[in-house]
This record gives structure tokens, C-alpha cells and sequence, in this order.
């Protein structure tokens, strides 16, 4: 259907009910089937299409029962059973038989469906047109083929009528036919006569009534006798009746001569209906006034008329019953209802400046008005009106901009009072709701909770007076989507509220024992609902306690979305045990007479554990001459123990300085005996440890000794402590070995590169930045670095990513830097203050009003309460009602 059609359909909606009695229908308790199909949208549709009709696609018959029933060609066919109060008590569709639909007829017992097909490719054998009989229960009984016909076209120009005298079935339609000797394809109306009670073709072609080219097509039937008329614009140009004296033979009566040039597809004319009596034949269509005719335009003011003909004479008298200045109101094309053989109604729309409303007369059968004309707010279809029980009958499918659903609308007009009345669906929405309860959340159970629809104080059937066409779930509530079915149109939205599982109740997969790894430990529990796994940060967030150092540490649940509640579940930090960790050796160390307690160093990875924190240490055999034993025993976050032996050397003896002196020989220092005999190695003169060659040259500067650094000044005396060397600090123990790698000097931890040298700024140890002041010493907590924050933990590892620092929580980028404002993690929003924590509660922002939760995260598509108020989240976590 064209835009155009629906935009108006729509516009005039509300004027509609203006001057009407319109009822909304409801179904009584009927034990009837249905299928989900509608009608299509049909207002206004008898009109023509440019100069000629279009197939009519819309019906309405009573039944014998005294119901009704409503046939609408579609892309299958649609049935519609209404009861005397025209509730729907049965639907059905009917399939296609041949792609184009023509026409539908009853013989008052069965039923008849032409439909046909192109033949662009002239080809005789291929069937054209089909009429298929179906009984009262649409059981199809047999059909009628024809082909080798002249037709490329079937149905090209207007509507086609079927009617019948016994089982005699006349088909009156129209067809393009094959290319002529001018090389085109002309039009004309075309005849099929079929025998009902076996299918078989009596007759086909125009052997009665020819007309080419024909705008449209109506059959009747009166006092056994076949009436036809076409609207033509060649041969003839006219509106032509056909009287038929037998299926071969008839009378031809040009009731309405036409101006103009033969094949002129301009008429100014437009019919829409034929009706018989006993003396006369009547027409209902609009027409210009053929005294104005201008073949130079057609632009013609046309007005309503019925023309009368005789049947004695054959002579025409023109009916007028409106007359529309130009410029004004138009006029649709009119219906031509029989009342009895000397009653009829004339029915059309008038369109005037965006509203559309019908107008109806009663005449007789010389086409004499019997009262003033009426109209009223409505529409017309494509659906002939029939006459039943004292009331013209027809229904109209409009789009209905409250529900943006087709609504299909019987209009009833007493013959006798001229009251109108349109009985319309109920709208689903009107229904009330019972029984619908609150369900508690189970992903494995996709049902929907029951509910009872009640409208007027009875319950509706679902698949009789409503589907249910969709489920969702979101923001803790669930959503059921109800459309109307039959007598109810329109949908409307159930609620009921998700309760959340408490996460308590759920199976919370036991936390393996994890070994300390001096960082904050936070393994992911699997959380499974029956066999349904629970997500991370959808279903659940998790908070750590007790997470860093040994003991037992406690994860805390807590629901989210369609879970609530908190539950907890603990697991073991257990101690590194010192044997999974390397200790370096110790150089000898001289004999003193006292216990010797030099320290050890210990790694675990690239961390050098803290004495007194980590491990103690305990001594064997350090006193005396041989090799010594020191014991470290964990402490605090590791176990165990590792031992590293060391040599106690004989004591150094100093030098009697009375009896050696200091010889500078070439430059070079010797330190020499009575005899002149060098000391060679180590050697303590005066307080201070030397070092000679074994040519007994003193050194200075560097000196690697049993794979130990050393260094001398330039008086050849071994420093201890912190020296600086060519502008570079170096830290030598009390023994002189020079220190590599951490060294915690006080309090404080430094880094010395494998040269020795202290390190300053950022450095990477291990995968793990540290950063070193200008001191060397290891910074730990906030720092501001090249105007950006970091932050790093008490081992001076710097922290990335989400980070709960004391009460609040930080984000850090991968590089470490602090972040602020609107972030994203883990599909979860956080804002992050200027100072870098994460907000919490209330906020707002942009004049916009947020909340979160005390981890950060931001609610969105949810709700909660506070203070007995219940508020609402958008997607964007927006509230939208603070």
C-alpha cells in the first residue's frame, strides 16, 4: 500500500469517531482456532489507480448460521469467522494457489478463488488462470485451468466478479493480451465459464461483451439471467452493459457514450458499482461533465452519479447526487449497494483538506433519491458492502497510531434510522493483570511466571485473545510483551519484579592454599548456580582481606545484577619455605677471638629478604680457626631454614712495623723485611688492610680477589662503607667486598648495578619498576615524578591497574601513572578525583547525578533504595529521578 494511503489513514484517525457509535468488541468464551495472521490495510482502496481499477482484495459474506465471514487476499489468503455480534470465532489462511489473486465468489455452499499468472513468454501452454473450488471447511474440492488464452497478463486493468446461476460459474475479468500486429500488447476484458459441479471449462473468451480497452469489470445475476458491464475506452468507448440470452449470446448496451479519441486511456470517468432490478440496470461511478470535455487535459472536476438504464429501451438517465465546484472537495469511487429490487444504496468517500468521510443515499430502482443524503466520519474499502438483517455491512483495516497495530473495523448502517455504528477490537492493554507474582532469579529457568489477563470480568485465552511475543529481562525486573489476538489489538508490557539470588545460597568452589608472593594474592572462586557459572563483575564483584601476608586470608562475594547478598570464603596463605630460595655465599673472614656473625644475603626471585623480618640467624663454629656455619630460620611469611658455611682464616697478624719498612721502587710501593723480602696478599699495618701482588707491588685502585670487588685508595688502605668513585657511589661491606644488587643499608633499601655503582630513578628488576631517589634510597608509598603520581608498595613494586589503597581505590595506567575522571575496567565504570580515588555514593557530575558502590563501580540499568526511596539507573548510569 502506498505511503500516502497509510499517512492518511492515520491523520483522520481521530476524526474518525466524530458523529459515531463506535463499540470495541469482546469475545465471550468461544471454543474456537486460530492462526496468527491479520488483515492488510484496505481504506480507500475501491478507488482507481490512475484511469483504470485494481483487483479487490477485500470481502465480506453472511453465513447461513447468521454469522459473517471475512476473506482478504494477502500474501496467502485470511479467513475470518464472526459471530451475529461480529466476535471473532475462528481464523485461518489458505494458501496460494496460482501467484496473482483475482477474485472470490460463493454459491452460498462452497467457495471460489480465481487467481492466475504472467505469461510474458506467450507461451500456450502455460495456465493463465485457475479458478479452485473449496467446501464450507475450506477442504479444497477441485479446479478449473485455462490456458491458451492470448494472456500475458491476467488482472492488468481493474476488478474481476464471479457470480453463478446453479452450477453455472461466470467469471468476468481482464487481461493484457499477446503482442498484436502494431507490436503491442493491448488490454481487454475476458470471459471463463465453468460447470461448479465438476470443474470442467465451458467457455473461455469474449464471445459476449467484448471490450478493449476494459478500466473495470462487475457481474451480476437477476431473475436467471447473467449481467455484465465494462468500462471501456476503445471498442467501445463507453460504459457497457451486457444482457446475455445464453453464455454465447447477448444484448450489449453502451449506457454511458465516453468523448474523446479511441484508446484514449483518459475517460473522466470512474466506475464503482452495477446493480439490476426488474425494469431497469443501474451504474454508480463519478464523472466529469463530458460538456467541459478537453482531451488536452485530465484535470476534470468529477461528481457522483448513477445512470439508469431501461430495460425495455435500453435508454440512460444520468443520476447526479453531488456537484463539486473545481478546487473543492473530491469525491471517491461510489458503491452501488442492493437493498431490494427497489431499494439501493449509493456510498462514497469525499476527501477535503486532510479529513476523509462517507457519505451514503438511498434510491430507488429508477435512481431516485427516497432521502437527503448523510455523511458521516469514516471510511470505505475495497470491500463491497452486502446488505444483512436490515443493515448495509462492509470493514475497513486501518493503521492505528495509538497502537501502531491494523485494526480491523465493522461499519453497520441501518437501512431504516441511518445510524452508523463501528465495532472495533479492544486494545489488550484495557485487560487487567492478576496472578502475575515477583520470581526469584534462576538462569537455567526461562519460563515466565504465570499470569491471568481478565477483561469485563472474563479470563482471555492465550492464542485466541492474545500472544505473548516476548520476554526480556533487565535492571532486577522481568518484561512479558502481550499482543491482541483476534477481538483484542494493540500490546502491552507485564512487570513483575526478579528477585535476586542471594549469593549465600549458591556453591562457592572451595580456594586451594596459595604460597605468599609478597603482593596482594586474589584468586577468583568459581561460583556456580546449579550448572551455570557465575561472571566476574556481571553477576558478583569480589573484595580481599588478610590477602597479602601468611595466615588466612577471606574473599568477600557480593551480588550483583540478578544476585544479592554477601558471602564469604577463606583461603591459606602458606609461608615460602627458605629452601625454595638461594642465599649467597660469604667471603672468609678472619679469626678474632670472638664469635664472627657476618650477615647472608637471601633472595626469593629478585627480592632480598629482611633479617629480623624474614629470617633470623643463628651461628655454629664461628668462633675458631676452620669453616663456620649461619643458619637462617624463617620468620613471618616464610619457613624453614638454609645454611651457608664460611671460612674463619687464621688471624691476621699485624705487621711489626719495626721490623718492615715501605720501599717505593719505579714508582711502585713494596712493603719489605729486614732481607728485603716483599709482603705479598693481604696485609693489616697500622690498623688498615693493604693489598700486595706477588711481585709485592701495593695496590690501588680496583682489585677483584677470589671473585669479590675491593677497592684501595690512592694510599693503598681497602675502604668499608659508602665511597664515591669517579662520581659514582659504591657501598663496600666491613669485610671491603663491594655490594651488587638490594642492600638494606639502616633502614633504607638501595640498588647497586653489577658494577657496583648505586642506582638512581626508575628501574626494572625482575619484570617489577622500582623507583630510587637521587639518595639511591628506594621510594615506597605516593610520589609525584615528572608531575604524575604513582604509587608503590611497601617492597617499592610499582602498582598498575585497579588498586585499593588503605579505604579508597586507584587506578594506574601501564605505566603507573595515576588516573582521573571517567575510566573504564573490566566492563565496569568507575571516576576517579582529582586526588585519584575512586568516588563513592553519591556524585555529581556535569549536573548529573551518579552513585557507587564502595568499590567504585558505578550502578547503571538497575536500582536501590535509600531512605525508604527506590532510584532508578539508566544504561548511562544516569539517575533519572534524584
Amino acid at each position: 500500500m502506498s505511503g500516502k494511503i497509510m499517512a492518511k489513514s492515520k491523520m483522520i484517525l481521530s476524526a474518525l469517531l466524530a458523529g459515531l457509535f463506535v463499540v470495541t468488541l469482546f469475545n465471550t468464551v468461544f471454543d474456537a482456532e486460530y492462526v496468527n495472521a491479520a488483515f492488510d490495510e484496505n481504506a480507500g482502496w475501491h478507488n482507481y489507480t490512475y484511469n483504470w481499477g485494481h483487483v479487490t482484495r477485500s470481502y465480506i459474506i453472511k453465513m447461513s448460521g447468521g454469522g459473517y465471514m471475512l476473506f482478504e487476499a494477502i500474501d496467502d489468503y485470511y479467513v475470518e469467522y464472526r459471530d451475529s455480534s461480529f466476535n471473532v470465532t475462528k481464523t485461518l489462511t489458505v494458501p496460494r494457489e496460482l501467484t496473482l489473486f483475482g477474485a472470490f465468489a460463493t454459491d452460498g455452499t462452497n467457495f471460489y478463488i480465481l487467481s492466475g499468472q504472467n505469461n510474458g513468454d506467450q507461451d500456450d501452454d502455460r495456465e493463465c488462470y485457475r479458478v479452485t473450488k473449496y467446501n464450507s471447511n475450506w477442504e479444497r474440492v477441485g479446479a478449473c485451468s485455462v490456458n491458451n488464452c492470448n494472456t500475458t497478463a491476467p488482472f492488468s486493468c481493474g476488478q474481476s466478479e464471479m457470480v453463478n446461476i446453479g452450477t453455472t460459474l461466470l467469471v468476468k475479468t481482464d487481461h493484457t493480451m499477446y503482442t498484436s500486429s502494431d507490436n503491442l500488447r493491448h488490454q481487454s476484458n475476458y470471459e471463463i465459464v465453468v460447470n461448479t459441479s465438476d470443474m470442467s471449462l465451458l467457455k473461455k473468451g469474449n464471445s459476449v461483451g467484448y471490450s478493449s480497452h476494459s478500466f473495470n469489470q462487475f457481474a451480476r445475476v437477476y431473475d436467471g439471467k447473467f449481467y455484465g458491464v465494462s468500462h471501456g475506452d476503445a471498442y467501445p468507448r463507453a460504459v457497457m452493459i451486457t444482457k446475455y440470452e445464453s453464455l454465447t449470446n447477448g444484448k450489449k448496451v453502451n449506457a454511458i457514450e465516453i468523448p474523446g479519441a479511441v484508446g484514449a486511456n483518459y475517460t473522466g470517468l470512474r466506475l464503482g458499482g452495477f446493480e439490476v432490478s426488474d425494469t431497469t440496470m443501474l451504474t454508480a461511478g463519478t464523472c466529469m461533465d463530458y460538456s467541459l470535455w478537453n482531451e488536452a487535459t485530465s484535470q476534470h472536476t468529477r461528481n457522483v452519479f448513477v445512470s439508469v438504464t431501461s430495460k425495455s429501451d435500453d435508454t440512460t438517465t444520468m443520476k447526479w447526487f453531488t456537484d463539486r465546484a473545481p478546487g473543492a472537495k473530491h469525491y471517491g469511487n461510489p458503491f452501488l449497494v442492493k437493498v431490494n429490487n427497489n431499494k439501493y444504496a449509493v456510498l462514497w468517500e469525499e476527501y477535503e483538506y486532510g479529513s476523509t468521510k462517507f457519505s451514503y443515499v438511498f434510491i430507488d430502482k429508477n435512481g431516485d433519491q427516497l432521502g437527503d443524503i448523510s455523511s458521516f466520519n469514516g471510511y470505505l474499502s475495497d470491500c463491497q458492502p452486502i446488505y444483512s438483517n436490515g443493515k448495509l455491512v462492509w470493514f475497513v483495516v486501518i493503521d492505528d497510531p495509538d497502537t501502531n497495530a491494523l485494526v480491523t473495523q465493522i461499519y453497520t448502517l441501518d437501512v431504516s434510522t441511518g445510524a452508523v455504528r463501528i465495532i472495533q477490537p479492544t486494545k489488550i492493554s484495557e485487560a487487567t493483570v492478576t496472578g502475575l507474582a515477583d520470581k526469584t532469579y534462576d538462569p537455567s529457568d526461562d519460563s515466565i511466571p504465570a499470569f491471568t489477563l481478565e477483561y469485563d470480568s472474563t479470563v482471555l485465552t492465550e492464542g485466541r485473545d492474545y500472544e505473548v511475543t516476548g520476554t526480556r529481562v533487565s535492571g532486577g525486573k522481568g518484561y512479558i510483551t502481550v499482543e491482541g489476538r483476534g477481538n483484542f489489538i494493540g500490546s502491552t508490557t507485564l512487570t513483575y519484579n526478579i528477585i535476586p539470588k542471594d549469593v549465600s545460597e549458591l556453591v562457592i568452589e572451595p580456594v586451594s592454599d596459595i604460597t605468599y608472593t609478597r603482593s596482594k594474592i586474589t584468586p577468583e572462586p568459581v561460583i556456580m548456580y546449579g550448572d551455570v557459572t557465575l561472571v566476574k563483575n556481571t553477576d558478583y564483584t569480589l573484595t580481599y582481606s588478610d590477602n597479602t601476608n601468611v595466615g588466612v586470608a577471606t574473599i568477600t562475594i557480593t551480588g550483583k545484577g540478578n544476585y544479592t547478598g554477601t558471602a564469604e570464603v577463606t583461603f591459606n596463605i602458606t609461608p615460602v619455605d627458605l629452601a625454595d630460595c638461594t642465599a649467597s655465599g660469604i667471603s672468609a673472614k678472619t679469626y678474632t677471638g670472638n664469635p664472627i656473625t657476618p650477615s647472608v644475603k637471601i633472595k626469593y626471585g629478585s627480592y632480598v629478604l629482611k633479617a629480623d623480618t624474614d629470617y633470623t640467624l643463628s651461628y655454629s663454629d664461628n668462633v675458631d680457626v676452620g669453616m663456620a656455619t649461619v643458619t637462617a630460620t624463617g620468620t613471618g611469611n616464610y619457613t624453614g631454614s638454609v645454611s651457608v658455611q664460611f671460612e674463619i682464616t687464621e688471624e691476621q697478624v699485624p705487621i711489626d712495623e719495626d721490623t718492615y719498612t715501605w720501599v717505593k721502587k719505579n714508582g711502585k710501593w713494596y712493603y719489605v723485611d729486614q732481607d728485603g723480602d716483599p709482603v705479598t696478599g693481604f696485609a693489616l699495618i697500622g690498623g688498615k688492610y693493604y693489598f700486595f701482588l706477588d711481585s709485592g707491588v701495593m695496590v690501588t685502585g680496583w682489585l677483584k680477589y677470589n671473585d669479590v670487588w675491593y677497592f684501595f685508595n690512592t694510599s693503598g688502605a681497602m675502604v668499608k662503607g659508602w665511597q664515591k668513585i669517579s662520581n659514582k657511589w659504591y657501598y663496600f661491606e666491613e669485610s671491603g667486598e663491594m655490594v651488587t644488587g638490594w642492600k638494606q643499608i639502616g633502614s633504607t633499601w638501595y640498588l647497586f648495578a653489577g658494577s657496583g655503582a648505586m642506582l638512581t630513578g626508575w628501574q626494572k628488576v625482575d619484570d617489577v619498576w622500582y623507583y630510587l631517589a637521587s639518595s639511591g634510597a628506594m621510594k615506597t608509598g605516593w610520589q609525584k615524578i615528572s608531575k604524575k603520581w604513582y604509587f608503590f608498595d611497601e617492597n617499592g613494586k610499582m602498582l598498575t591497574g585497579l588498586q585499593q589503597i588503605g579505604d579508597n581505590y586507584c587506578l594506574f595506567n601501564g605505566s603507573g601513572a595515576m588516573q582521573t575522571g571517567w575510566k573504564s575496567v573490566d566492563g565496569e565504570w568507575y571516576y576517579f578525583n582529582t586526588s585519584g580515588y575512586a568516588a563513592k555514593g553519591w556524585k555529581k557530575i556535569s549536573k548529573k547525578w551518579y552513585w557507587f558502590y564502595d568499590d567504585g563501580r558505578m550502578i547503571a540499568s538497575d536500582s536501590f533504595e535509600e531512605n525508604g526511596k527506590v532510584y532508578e539507573f539508566d544504561d548511562n548510569g544516569v539517575c533519572i529521578n534524584p
